[in-house]
């Protein structure tokens, strides 16, 4: 056991390293960190002859140590091992976790040249369709952190591999070099549009890789060269205008001046007809609201200055940060609530009253919602804003987080219900609670 929780404490810690990867902004993965990932592998399970807890560990059928004595990097690997590495890293099983670990802090420390060999010698390798799509894509996602471009044109001309099917870590690794070398990675993109390697080789691929890239490049030229960025999104088609302006790249986080929203506000009044125009603000305050609220009030204030009206805008995005609620730990209930009113009352007063009830009715949905405690906060909301919508969107968006609480809730409902003052809608909701009960 001492051996054992060293290493699968090690596994996590190198899985959500490696996790990270692939969500670009505000974690891109520098030297340091890769070093800080292998010290802390050090730390945990230093190098040691075969131990006792090995012995017994083989003999009960479970993974060993696959290396070789003095192996330090891929290439001096047989076949064979380095089949086994690729196998339980594919796998993800917890009895390959320790394997796969060995796995990870081999790529962590391979230089380019060797990564590159690496996908050189894959084809040869005995591995099975799936480990061998694994394999490459973890190499390329690797070395996309050292050699952006060589990782890319290698993406492109892989045996055996579609890059198109495999899209979504190239874009993390487009994105990270057009954010450093925009006009060396735009003039890539070029010439790969020119070439072809962007259209799809089948019926399954994915044929968003020119949009993720197109926007990645958009954004990027934004901040640096803003004729660029204007001529380049001005050349494209319509309707790719608009799919880049709505794509989620990470480069669009990037963003954080009130200028820079402001050009693009400017841009996207030029480029989209009215209609397309407030799809795509949309959009983007919704991004940024699921982020930070505070974010989202710049760019609000760009698009007010630019003469949009913000008012739309800005409940589209609180709509979608609630939205988004469900899927991660929000703040706490007080906090989001505090952060929330100062919002939409600032931007959407007229809209204060169903963003609130929305606000405490969705928080119902986390496992460890209290409704006691919800309904007090939404008691003291009413007193404080006494209007029926906040009671009608707290019913309407809470129905079946409240009907699967019946027992301790009806009481707590019948009581909104009577605060309702519009009477037409009050006896909806009475209508309502006499068809729900048994």
């Amino acid at each position: 056991m001492k051996f054992a929780l060293p290493v699968l404490a090690l596994g996590i810690y190198l899985l959500a390293f490696f996790i990270r990867q692939n969500h670009r902004h505000g974690i891109q993965l520098r030297n340091a960190d890769l070093q800080a990932a292998i010290a802390k592998h050090e730390e945990l399970h230093p190098s040691a002859p075969n131990s006792p807890q090995d012995s017994s560990r083989s003999k009960s059928g479970r993974t060993p140590s696959v290396l070789p004595a003095g192996t330090t990097g891929f290439l001096q690997l047989s076949d064979e091992d380095l089949r086994k590495l690729v196998q339980a890293d594919s796998r993800g099983e917890m009895s390959d976790m320790r394997t796969s670990v060995v796995f990870r802090k081999l790529l962590l420390e391979a230089t380019e040249e060797e990564l590159c060999e690496l996908l050189d010698r894959a084809p040869t390798l005995p591995l099975s369709a799936d480990d061998y799509e694994s394999l490459v894509e973890n190499v390329i996602t690797r070395l996309g952190q050292l050699a952006p471009e060589t990782a890319l044109n290698r993406a492109f001309s892989q045996a055996h591999y579609d890059a198109i099917l495999y899209s979504w870590h190239l874009n993390d690794i487009f994105s990270l070099w057009s954010s450093s070398e925009p006009k060396e990675a735009v003039a890539w993109l070029d010439a790969r549009i020119a070439d072809g390697s962007l259209q799809p080789k089948s019926l399954t691929a994915n044929d968003q890789t020119r949009v993720h890239f197109e926007s990645a490049a958009f954004f990027s030229l934004l901040q640096s060269d803003t004729q660029s960025a204007r001529g380049r999104l001005l050349s494209l088609s319509p309707d790719l205008r608009l799919q880049t302006l709505s794509a989620n790249t990470s480069s669009f986080l990037d963003l954080q001046k009130e200028s820079e929203f402001t050009e693009l506000a400017t841009l996207i009044r030029e480029a989209l007809p009215e209609e397309q125009q407030y799809e795509v603000l949309n959009h983007m305050g919704g991004i940024l609201a699921g982020i930070k609220l505070e974010g989202t009030e710049t760019f609000l204030n760009a698009i007010a200055s630019s003469q949009f009206e913000v008012a739309p805008i800005a409940l589209a995005a609180i709509n979608e940060r609630i939205e988004n609620s469900r899927w991660y730990e929000p703040l706490p209930l007080e906090t989001e609530l505090q952060s929330t009113r100062e919002f939409i009352a600032r931007y959407s007063p007229a809209d204060q009253a169903r963003v609130m009830g929305k606000t405490l009715a969705i928080r119902l949905e986390h496992e460890d919602s209290d409704l006691a405690r919800t309904l007090s906060l939404l008691e003291k909301e009413h007193q404080q804003y006494p209007d029926d919508e906040l009671i009608d969107s707290f019913l309407t968006h809470g129905a079946d987080q409240l009907a699967n609480r019946a027992e301790s809730s009806d009481p707590a409902i019948q009581l909104l219900i009577a605060k309702i003052k519009d009477p037409v809608l009050r006896e909806r909701w009475e209508s309502d609670q006499q068809d729900d009960m048994p």
